[in-house]
C-alpha cells in the first residue's frame, strides 16, 4: 500500500559502508563458518546425492542403506545438490565454504543496503542485519536451505517493493521463473507461494473493501490470480512432477518428525533464545506502526513469527522478511519517534542505498579459484566437518574391518552418523542418515526411541557386523548390553564395534535388575 510519494531508490553513494559490511560479515562467516557450517550430517549426504545425479542420473530409490535399499525414493533438492557436487569436485568443503559464505555475505549485505536506504542510520542498519545473522545462525549449514534464504529475500522483497509504489504488478511475473527454480532446489518453495498468496488474498481484500491498495482494479486482482496461478503451477515443472510436492508435505506433515528432530521443534523445546532479540523488536516496531501501515510488508514477518515459535527452522525466513519490512517501517515508526525523544535516533528521510563495490562480487570468484587450485594440488584443506564434531579417528579401523568382511558390509550407526560413513567409507551400506521422507513415520519412530529389540531384530535380519556408535546414545547402550558385540576402538564422541561371526544371533541386553 503506498502511503508516500513514489520514488525509485537509486543505486548511487560511496561504496564504503556496504564494502565494510559485506567484507566484516564473510570474514565472520568464512572464519567461524569453516568448521561451524560442517556441522549437519545433511552436508555429507546432499553431496552424495549431488555426486550420485552427476554419475548415474536423478535416482528414484535409495542406494546408501541396508535397511531401504530399492525402495522409492526422490532427490528432491536434486539442482542444489547437483551444485554442491560440483563445487565439492572443484574445491572440496573448502569450494563449498567459499560459496556459501560468500552468498550469505551477499544476502545481508544486499538487506543492510535496503535499512539504509529505507531511512535508518548506518549504525543502526548495521545492528538489525546482524541480529538478522543472529536470528539465522542455527540454520546456517552447508546445505540447500541457503538458495531458499535467497529466493525468499528476493519474493519478500518484490512484494515490499509492489507496495511500496517502487515497481508495478506486472514486475511479479519475475517471480514464476523463480519459483520454478526453486522447486528443484529446496522444499520452502512452499513457503514463498504462500508469503505471496497472503499478500495477494490482502491485496485484494483491501481493494474490495475500498481502501488504498497495489490492487486498483480488476485487471490488477487478475494479474495478481495469474502470477499466483503461474508459480503453483511451476511447482510441476520438475523431473519428479507431483511426486516432488507429496515428498514436501509428507515432511511437514509429519508428526514424528516435529517430534523427534531437534531442528523441526519449537523455540521452546530448543531453547534457541537468540532469536528473541529480533523477534521482541520486530514485534514492537510493528504494533507502533498504526492500523495505517498494517501493510502485507509489516504483517507477513508477523506470520513468520509465529511459524518460527513453532518450528525454529523457520528463524531464517523469520529474519530476513523481518529485515526487508523494517526498511519499510522502522524509520517512521512509532517506536523511532518514542525512541527520538528520548535522545535515541534511529532514522530520518530516506536515502540512495550504498552500493557493493564491483571487486566485492569479484573477490569471492578470486577466492573461489584459490581454494580449487589448492584442493587440485593437494594442499592441506582449510574448511571442512570438525575433527572434534565427526569421529574421523575410527575411520580407518572402519574402512579395514569393512574391506576385511567384503564389499557393500552394512554398517550399524546412529542417525546423525550415517550419512558421515557413507561419505568416508565408499562401498559400505549404512543403516539410515536423516533422509527422513525416506523411512516413514513407523520406522523413525523406533529408531528414535532406540529399543534394544529394535536394533536386535535389524541386526539379526540383515547380518550386521560392524557399528559406529555416538557415545551415550540409545544405541551405543544397546551395543554395550546385548553381549554379543565388542567394542575395539573409541574417541570421546563414537565407538567402533564388532559382531564376530562365532557371536550367535544378535539378542537384546537382558533387563538389569534395580
Amino acid at each position: 500500500m503506498a502511503t508516500e510519494p513514489r520514488r525509485a531508490w537509486t543505486t548511487r553513494l560511496q561504496a564504503a559502508p556496504s564494502a565494510a559490511f559485506f567484507a566484516a560479515t564473510w570474514a565472520l562467516l568464512a572464519i567461524a563458518g569453516a568448521s561451524r557450517m560442517f556441522q549437519d550430517p545433511g552436508t555429507f549426504w546432499h553431496v552424495l546425492t549431488g555426486e550420485r545425479i552427476l554419475t548415474h542420473g536423478l535416482p528414484r530409490e535409495d542406494w546408501l542403506t541396508f535397511t531401504f535399499q530399492g525402495k522409492p525414493w526422490i532427490a528432491h533438492q536434486w539442482l542444489a545438490e547437483s551444485a554442491m557436487a560440483l563445487l565439492h569436485r572443484l574445491g572440496g568443503f573448502d569450494a563449498l565454504l567459499v560459496v556459501a559464505s560468500a552468498a550469505l555475505a551477499l544476502l545481508f549485505t544486499w538487506l543492510f543496503a535496503r535499512l539504509v536506504a529505507g531511512g535508518v542510520q548506518i549504525r543502526w542498519a548495521v545492528l538489525i542485519s546482524s541480529l538478522g545473522i543472529l536470528t539465522s545462525a542455527g540454520s546456517i549449514h552447508v546445505r540447500p536451505l541457503l538458495v531458499s534464504m535467497v529466493f525468499f529475500g528476493w519474493t519478500f522483497a518484490a512484494i515490499a517493493d509492489v507496495e511500496a509504489g517502487r515497481a508495478g504488478l506486472r514486475r511479479l511475473w519475475w517471480l514464476v521463473p523463480l519459483f520454478v527454480l526453486w522447486t528443484s532446489c529446496h522444499g520452502a518453495v512452499l513457503g514463498g507461494l504462500a508469503t505471496l498468496g497472503l499478500a495477494a488474498a490482502l491485496w485484494i481484500s483491501t481493494w474490495a473493501l475500498g481502501h488504498e491498495s497495489p490492487v486498483t482494479g480488476p485487471a490488477d486482482a487478475l494479474t495478481l490470480c495469474g502470477v499466483l496461478a503461474a508459480g503453483m503451477a511451476g511447482t510441476l515443472l520438475n523431473p519428479y512432477g507431483v511426486e516432488m510436492i507429496r515428498t514436501w508435505l509428507a515432511i511437514v506433515r509429519s508428526p514424528v518428525i516435529a517430534g523427534y528432530i531437534l531442528e523441526h521443534a519449537s523455540l521452546w523445546r530448543t531453547g534457541s533464545w537468540y532469536v528473541v532479540p529480533l523477534a521482541a523488536g520486530y514485534a514492537a516496531v510493528a504494533a507502533s506502526c498504526g492500523r495505517a501501515r498494517w501493510t502485507a510488508t509489516c504483517l507477513l514477518p508477523l506470520v513468520w513469527l509465529v511459524l518460527m515459535l513453532q518450528r525454529i527452522r523457520h528463524a531464517p525466513l523469520f529474519a530476513i522478511a523481518a529485515l526487508i519490512a523494517l526498511a519499510e517501517l522502522l524509520a517512521r515508526s512509532g517506536a523511532a519517534a518514542w525512541l527520538a525523544r528520548h535522545g535515541i535516533g534511529i532514522g530520518g528521510a530516506r536515502r540512495p542505498a550504498p552500493v557493493l563495490a564491483r571487486a566485492a562480487w569479484l573477490a569471492p570468484v578470486a577466492v573461489l579459484a584459490l581454494a580449487a587450485l589448492n584442493h587440485h594440488e593437494g594442499g592441506p584443506p582449510l574448511a571442512g566437518p570438525q575433527r572434534a564434531r565427526w569421529p574421523y579417528a575410527l575411520v580407518p579401523q572402519l574402512d579395514a574391518a569393512a574391506r576385511d568382511l567384503g564389499s557393500r558390509v552394512p554398517v550399524l550407526t546412529d542417525m546423525v552418523l550415517g550419512a558421515f560413513v557413507a561419505y568416508n567409507v565408499p562401498g559400505v551400506r549404512i543403516f539410515g542418515d536423516d533422509r527422513c521422507e525416506l523411512y516413514g513415520d513407523s520406522f523413525l519412530r523406533e529408531w528414535y526411541e532406540g529399543d534394544p529389540a529394535f536394533y536386535a531384530r535389524q541386526v539379526a535380519e540383515h547380518d550386521v557386523r560392524l557399528a559406529l556408535s555416538e557415545r551415550g546414545s540409545r544405541l551405543d547402550a544397546y551395543l554395550r548390553g546385548s553381549g554379543s558385540w565388542r567394542e575395539v576402538a573409541s574417541t570421546p564422541r563414537a565407538s567402533l564395534f564388532v559382531r564376530p561371526a562365532f557371536a550367535g544371533p544378535a539378542r537384546a541386553p537382558r533387563a538389569q535388575l534395580p
